[in-house]
């Protein structure tokens, strides 16, 4: 009797948030949404995309040898990723066609995890359901969403151990610490930054209960959790497989960064301006719903505030202006060209102007919005941090402050490290349902409607950017289609070797790159001096024109092309 009592409270809190209004009407319009925007995209081919030629070694190397066996190009954990993937491609077969449905499926379930967490730490419905739109329809999200890359696997299971570790902060139930720890694990066995989040989670635990045995006891359990997976993996892939070449260059690099302080400064005062104006531009749907901070503040400091805004505001302006970095400022995923990366021998090592940009007044447009975007997003947190200060000594007693005080923890733990090593775009979308909980928190009984003006003008932004990833990503998806299908041509019906070809980086690695070997140098995954075709945008010196292949193009619409280029001299 004592455990179905148990049972049925453990429970409770899960079966009230899906019985809440509207929860299943709105997760089965934001599941319909996604379904169509796939369908739009057509993500079928049999071809590796950025990084994801090695993990989709990982994956075939598990299913044919029976073992964990990643390539050296690895340097993440990618254990749980690498099993999700491997359950799709049991019953159908191996292909990156299965992988990028397995990718979709988290996709998704990461959207609906991070509706999930709005609405139960006390999100209306429309800030819910924008909260969830913003990342279903960002592009770097939806664009990695239809490949086997790492970063969206890793944001639903981050959203899911948040989720669960709410439901123990607002219910303190072992079995939500548990299930939290969890999915955690999951997290930290796909990217090794998922150990943020033991931390944050230990600063909450004992921001509510102080240093006591109850709050070291859980904290030390999360902490053993995610610290402990870690090294025991480890361990155990040294002993094993080996640690693939490239396991500790991130880590490798942030050390040898912290080891020089005057590097760590202009590091990481350029990439907080950078990450900061990405997240705002992604958040400036979100925030334009949400009620002015003001409120919050008392006169003197609703003074200091504005001050603050404006000088923020005014200095990224001039700033960017100065050194002329126009969006996009970061590397990978949004190009100039739209999305993905073109990593062909001629755009991505040698700079050549084979690819048409789009306009610069729309990149201007981009950058003005995303220094708006990220001013008010800066002066959504400093009134959050301000807001727990001034409070401090009720927040033991408020359940609001103590999530507040976890999500902001973990928005700050995961956003340092990756301020002083090389920036990259797909770096952030972890921090979109982050930080969208975090400025909300606990601001629910300030939610109230907007007029009709801020609902359409949230409506008009999450529909071009909706419009802008579906496109871009059908062209990214298109113009590789292509590609594969001229080396395929290449390989099976000229004969030509794959060591004569110089497809670009993941035709490369995927034919010269495998657990078997060890990476000397970049120059087999990036194509050799002795390579007799190349597959490129445009003309490259010391080679001739031998094939062209048509493709069609959405952004902007019109035709494109893909050469076979054929060596006549030494290319520079």
């Amino acid at each position: 009797m004592m455990r179905e009592i148990s049972t049925t409270k453990t429970s409770q809190p899960i079966r009230d948030l899906l019985n809440s209004s509207g929860v299943a009407i709105d997760i089965s319009i934001l599941s319909i949404f996604w379904i169509l925007s796939i369908i739009l995209v057509d993500p079928r081919g049999d071809f590796p995309l950025n990084d994801d030629w090695s993990y989709g070694i990982a994956v075939k190397n598990l299913i044919e040898r029976g073992g964990f066996y990643p390539t050296p190009w690895t340097s993440m954990p990618l254990i749980s990723q690498t099993l999700w993937g491997a359950i799709f491609c049991i019953p159908f077969g191996f292909s990156f066609t299965v992988l990028r449905f397995s990718t979709l499926s988290l996709g998704l379930i990461g959207i609906a995890a991070t509706y999930l967490l709005l609405r139960q730490i006390g999100s209306n419905r429309s800030l819910a359901i924008t909260g969830a739109c913003i990342l279903a329809a960002n592009p770097i999200y939806f664009s990695l969403s239809h490949t086997f890359m790492t970063d969206v696997p890793f944001t639903a299971f981050l959203v899911l151990a948040l989720l669960f570790f709410v439901f123990y902060l607002q219910k303190e139930s072992n079995i939500y610490l548990i299930i939290g720890g969890c999915f955690t694990v999951t997290a930290v066995l796909c990217r090794q930054l998922g150990l943020f989040l033991p931390v944050a989670f230990t600063i909450a635990v004992i921001a509510k209960h102080g240093i006591s045995r109850r709050s070291l006891v859980r904290a030390g359990f999360i902490l053993i959790m995610g610290f402990g997976s870690k090294f025991l993996f480890d361990s155990w892939l040294q002993s094993n497989a080996g640690l693939p070449a490239l396991y500790n260059v991130q880590s490798e690099s942030l050390f040898q960064v912290l080891g020089n302080p005057k590097l760590i400064v202009s590091i990481s005062t350029w990439n907080m301006l950078i990450f900061i104006q990405y997240l705002g531009l992604f958040l400036l749907p979100f925030m334009l719903l949400l009620p002015s901070p003001f409120i919050e503040l008392k006169s003197k400091l609703r003074v200091l505030s504005g001050i603050l805004l404006g000088v923020f505001a005014a200095g990224s302006a001039i700033l960017f202006l100065i050194l002329h970095k126009v969006f996009p400022q970061m590397d990978n995923i949004i190009t100039k060209n739209g999305i993905g990366p073109i990593t062909l021998h001629d755009i991505y090592l040698f700079k050549l102007p084979n690819v048409e940009a789009l306009p610069a007044f729309f990149w201007i447009l981009i950058t003005v919005l995303a220094i708006l975007g990220g001013s008010l997003l800066f002066f959504h947190i400093v009134i959050r941090v301000i807001h727990l200060y001034v409070n401090r000594r009720e927040m033991k007693n408020s359940t609001d402050s103590i999530i507040n005080i976890f999500i902001l923890s973990a928005c700050i733990i995961y956003f340092l490290p990756i301020t002083i090593t090389r920036p990259f775009d797909r770096w952030l979308i972890p921090l979109i349902p982050l930080l969208c909980a975090a400025i909300i928190v606990p601001r629910t009984a300030n939610l109230t409607k907007k007029r009709f003006i801020a609902v359409a003008l949230v409506s008009l932004i999450l529909i071009v950017m909706a419009i802008f990833s579906i496109t871009g990503t059908r062209d990214y998806l298109s113009w590789n289609r292509v590609r594969w299908q001229a080396l395929q041509n290449l390989m099976e019906k000229e004969s030509i070797s794959p060591n004569e070809i110089d497809g670009g980086f993941e035709f490369n690695g995927w034919y010269l790159c495998n657990s078997n070997e060890s990476i000397t140098a970049q120059k087999s995954i990036w194509g050799g001096n002795n390579t007799r075709y190349m597959i490129t945008m445009g003309p490259v010196r010391g080679f001739e024109f031998y094939r062209e292949y048509i493709y069609d193009k959405w952004l902007p619409l019109g035709q494109a092309s893909i050469y076979v280029l054929r060596r006549t001299s030494i290319a520079r």
